[in-house]
């Protein structure tokens, strides 16, 4: 008897074969600013606690505003995340709000930002870099904004007091952020050139960013590095002079905040109040002062023979003075 064919079935376990590879799908492209941003953010620095300066050459010159430089020979950089070097003061130019400062360099050299050969046209896209609101010394993080050239005009020299760099002349006016911090910060175009540095002297009937622009840099640096003082500019030089206040004090950043007093010069109005180095200046005529500049902006509106009301702390004691401001010595 013939066995009739039967089809077998045999259960077989199923394995999973794996899928074809795929190639990983690009992601967003980077935009400029975040390329320049990691290309020069290492050449940014922190001065002291809250302004901003920029490495100009390998060798570790380093160029900033005179008004962020406390009243010593040495001071402290800071640099992107958390990175500190010591600097000594080469020169200042206060006429045009610009100081001149030396690292040691590593043997290798340092990160730079190299001086552009022209000023910008406006229209030019540009960036601010630096330690707005103390990025640099709190975040170890260099600030970037981004905005473009809007103007070109002259400062016209403010009222100075306390020993306040001035700066009156021309300037690039910018739309990029110029926040607390970014007095000394550098403005670079989209190369990673140089093409200003921020000041905090502005035109407060514009309320935008001012920058001393690269070819009065270029001079300044030029001089400093030569041992010259730097002409005045054009516009500086023809302005009449104004009547100054003056209290006799050097004030620095403290990092409480406030403007701490350096240094009291002899028979002056700070002394006729028993003004003692190591103050902290808190208020000036019922204005809170919260940083150096802040200070000395406040100094500057005000003329010999105004009265003035500190608030002042020494230690752990809250103190108030009053104290006429008298006239510049010669010199100041």
């Amino acid at each position: 008897m013939a066995i009739p064919h039967r089809l077998l079935l045999l259960a077989l376990p199923c394995l999973a074969l794996p899928a074809p590879a795929r190639a990983a799908e690009p992601g967003p492209p980077e935009g400029p600013y975040i390329a320049l941003h990691r290309r020069v953010a290492p050449a940014v620095v922190a001065v002291e606690s809250l302004g901003s300066g920029v490495v100009i050459s390998a060798d570790g010159l380093v160029l900033t505003a005179a008004s962020v430089v406390p009243p010593r020979d040495t001071l402290s950089l800071g640099f992107a995340e958390g990175k500190r070097r010591g600097a000594k003061v080469v020169a200042r130019a206060p006429s045009h709000d610009l100081a001149l400062l030396r690292l040691d360099p590593p043997a290798d050299g340092l990160p730079y930002i190299p001086l552009a050969d022209a000023d910008p046209p406006l229209g030019r896209a540009v960036c601010t870099l630096g330690n707005a609101f103390q990025s640099i010394s709190r975040d170890g993080q260099v600030a970037i904004s981004a905005g473009m050239v809007s103007g070109r005009y002259a400062l016209a020299p403010p009222r100075s007091g306390g020993g306040r760099p001035v700066y009156a002349g021309p300037v690039l006016e910018i739309t990029a952020a110029v926040n607390p911090g970014m007095a000394g910060a550098p403005v670079i175009d989209r190369d990673g050139r140089l093409v200003g540095l921020v000041t905090l002297n502005f035109d407060k009937a514009r309320w935008l960013g001012a920058a001393v622009p690269v070819s009065i840099l270029r001079t300044v640096v030029a001089d400093l590095q030569a041992g010259r003082a730097p002409s005045p500019p054009p516009e500086a030089a023809a302005a009449p002079a104004r009547a100054e206040g003056y209290l006799g004090i050097e004030v620095e950043e403290p990092p409480e905040g406030g403007a701490a007093i350096a240094k009291v010069a002899p028979d002056s109005p700070a002394a006729r109040v028993d003004l003692r180095v190591g103050d902290r200046i808190v208020e000036l005529n019922g204005r809170p002062i919260e940083s150096r500049v802040e200070l000395l902006e406040a100094m500057s509106e005000l003329g010999p023979g105004t009265r003035v009301r500190l608030v002042l702390e020494r230690g752990t004691e809250t103190l108030k003075k009053m104290v006429d401001l008298g006239t510049p010595p010669a010199g100041k």
